[in-house]
């Protein structure tokens, strides 16, 4: 009975050893009580180590837990540091070479802005300038071509004149374009068509002005009044004459009692120059040369 109680108890222990089971099963031949004394023995030893082992188990598994909790908590504040904003912002150094960078640019778009429109506002002119100089010279030559005599004889006459100490020219003839702007008025009439340069307002420019005064004759005292502007800053306004001869001259006067009475030309060349403002020195120059219906 007593073998079979310590077997009981040593199945019922856990921590036991099988070497410990060895030295309790090798008692046969002892007496019982000492048996007995041995198996109490040996069973206290083992309980009080398995109470030690069970001891340092636990206090692993705690710390077990808290390195693994300690790990979680870590895993999570990084998880959420990447998907929340961070919290620093530009430094003073960032926003300086930003704003460096920025004006940079800025002035690199500003410049090439800035020369686009200067390139656009310089072509724009340029191309009024030629229109202007372009209209007046085909509204000389339509009249000049409309040259008609008047019984028999011809007026036609040009001088120069004196504006602001610098030397124009005037031109007066007898043509059959006039321009009708009143209600009653017809086109075609003969007139007297006058070309002669004011000075504008301010004394700092020129202008060339067009009359035109119908009549059944030629006016020769009112032809240099009146009128409209036909193109505006004048640098100069030169003619020259041709007579049957080809000869060039600077002045031609079909009132005159020499050869160029009751007269004209048989050739004008026109010369007209417009003031550029962004370089004076270098004029918009213009030049044609018309051919009068004048006979031998």
């Amino acid at each position: 009975m007593t073998r079979r109680l310590m077997k009981y108890i040593t199945h019922r222990r856990t921590g036991c050893s099988s070497s410990v089971m060895h030295s309790v099963y090798s008692t046969d031949t002892r007496p019982a009580n000492e048996t007995a004394s041995q198996f109490i023995f040996m069973s206290f030893r083992c309980g009080a180590r398995n109470l030690v082992f069970n001891k340092f188990r636990a206090l692993r598994f705690l710390t077990y837990v808290r390195n693994d909790s300690s790990h979680y908590r870590d895993t999570v504040s990084n998880a959420g540091g990447i998907f929340q904003q961070p919290r620093s912002g530009f430094t003073l150094v960032e926003i300086l070479v930003a704003i460096f960078i920025l004006g940079l640019v800025m002035s690199t778009v500003y410049v090439s802005y800035s020369g686009i429109l200067k390139t656009s506002h310089q072509m724009e002119e340029e191309n009024n300038i030629y229109k202007m100089a372009r209209t007046s010279m085909d509204r000389m030559i339509k009249d000049l071509s409309s040259l008609q005599t008047n019984s028999g004889s011809l007026d036609f006459r040009a001088e120069k004149k004196t504006l602001s100490n610098r030397e124009f020219y005037s031109l007066s003839f007898w043509s059959a374009s006039h321009l009708a702007f009143g209600e009653n008025e017809g086109t075609g009439r003969p007139a007297t068509i006058s070309y002669y340069v004011q000075e504008d307002e301010g004394g700092e420019s020129f202008s060339l002005w067009r009359s035109d005064i119908a009549g059944a004759k030629p006016d020769k005292e009112k032809n240099l009044s009146g009128g409209f502007m036909i193109c505006q800053n004048i640098d100069s306004w030169k003619l020259r004459f041709y007579d049957f001869t080809g000869k060039e001259l600077e002045s031609w006067d079909s009132s005159s009692l020499n050869e160029q009475k009751d007269k004209a030309p048989v050739a004008v060349k026109i010369e007209l120059a417009l003031v550029n403002v962004n370089d004076k020195e270098k004029p918009y120059k213009f030049m044609t040369k018309v051919f009068l219906p004048v006979k031998k």
